[in-house]
């Protein structure tokens, strides 16, 4: 439905659990609902990050935030 109405695709569940004592990297998973291959575009305006995934049909992707954020 969001597809049709809107164009796009946005879901998110934010579940986030910050430890800076522990050395850990910060991840973003895609889940790709649809029977084709997909774009996926992650932006963060305060840092001026613009990247887009591909995330073929029916699978998942894993980002690593930690590596996108300090490249900036």
């Amino acid at each position: 439905m969001q597809m049709k109405e809107f164009g796009m695709w946005i879901d998110g569940y934010p579940a986030i659990n910050i430890n800076t004592k522990q050395n850990t990297t910060y991840s973003l998973i895609i889940v790709n609902p649809y029977k084709i291959q997909s774009i996926f575009t992650l932006e963060i305006s305060n840092l001026n990050i613009k990247k887009k995934f591909k995330v073929s049909a029916l699978s998942t992707k894993k980002i690593d935030l930690f590596k996108i954020i300090a490249a900036a």
